[in-house]
């Protein structure tokens, strides 16, 4: 049994939503066992599932249910950083063939921001 739990920012309950734990190991959040459950006296999200030893990529996410399907949305909980900045530089190398070093061809410095259509 794997015990997970969750502290939501200052402690509290998240209203008119659920917190699902949202991976493969629940069928995407469909699982009656990824809903967690919230303990008022820690203020935190509690949630125990019975997994086999290995590899389980999940995240957090609130479940509300609107326009009769469910709809779930990590951002509450994972942030959301798509407008991270970021610095590349790019070196670009080549051998001639029975060259015996590389020799830098090209030079280029991007960033993320800046430069959206390399992407």
């Amino acid at each position: 049994k794997v015990h997970f739990s969750f502290k939501a920012p200052g402690g509290l309950s998240y209203p008119n939503a659920d917190l699902v734990i949202m991976g493969e190991l629940t069928n995407y959040g469909k699982d009656p066992a990824a809903k967690m459950i919230y303990n008022a006296d820690l203020g935190i999200y509690e949630a125990t599932l019975f997994l086999k030893q290995g590899y389980y990529d999940y995240q957090y996410v609130l479940n509300q249910f609107a326009s009769g399907k469910d709809v779930f949305d990590a951002t509450p909980t994972e942030q959301n950083a798509w407008e991270t900045e970021n610095q590349y530089l790019v070196l670009v190398y080549y051998r001639p063939l029975g060259g015996r070093y590389d020799e830098l061809v090209a030079v280029r410095q991007i960033n993320s921001q800046f430069n959206t259509s390399l992407r």
